[in-house]
């Protein structure tokens, strides 16, 4: 697993990849809730680069290593800025109406949101550590509830509406704990199951 960690603090930082897949990301997904069209949102969530970002952060708490630990909060942090620009130019240039389906679906089921974030962090350690997993990236890509809801603060944003803004920043923070919590057990699993593997000399 010390090679795969390795590997995945390399992937987790800011580089103009990280940056162009995120800008991606939030655009499509603001511009699917002007559609109104759930396929085009889907498509945003397989693009984001942020739970690469968020794994990393909890297997570096899990192996206490505070400098991967600043590198993910800041790759994460950069995502998520980007995240909320993106969908703020957006709103501004392009109002998007709040009582569409899609907007009162995620705003009544916030927690729905954390069973499923917990999951899919749960899923996505697996998937980063468990090599047989690995072909389940996408899949965890298009569960993750992280972009609609921060494409959705950031249009708040763009569009001064404060009350829907900060409606879409808790199901964020909620999702954000829920993953980190869940990628957090999956790794300790994981160790505990390498650990019990390993041949007695």
């Amino acid at each position: 697993m010390a090679t795969t960690y390795l590997d995945l603090l390399e992937g987790s930082r800011v580089d103009l990849g990280f940056i162009l897949l995120a800008a991606c990301s939030a655009g499509i997904c603001a511009l699917g809730f002007g559609m109104n069209s759930p396929s085009v949102i889907v498509g945003s969530m397989i693009i984001s680069p942020l739970l690469h970002a968020i794994i990393s952060i909890a297997a570096a708490f899990y192996w206490r290593d505070w400098r991967g630990i600043g590198t993910g909060i800041n790759t994460l942090g950069v995502g998520v800025l980007i995240v909320l620009g993106v969908a703020a130019i957006i709103a501004v240039a392009t109002p998007i109406d709040h009582r569409s389906e899609i907007i009162d679906r995620i705003h009544t089921e916030r927690w729905y949101y954390f069973g499923v974030a917990a999951l899919a962090g749960v899923a996505g350690g697996f998937a980063y550590f468990w090599p047989r997993a690995s072909e389940a990236i996408v899949g965890i890509g298009i569960a993750v509830a992280l972009v609609p809801p921060l494409a959705m603060t950031g249009i708040g944003l763009g569009e001064l509406e404060y009350r829907f803004t900060f409606d879409s920043a808790v199901i964020v923070a909620v999702n954000l704990a829920a993953l980190l919590a869940g990628s957090f057990t999956a790794i300790m699993l994981l160790s505990y199951i390498a650990r019990q593997d390993r041949p007695i000399a």
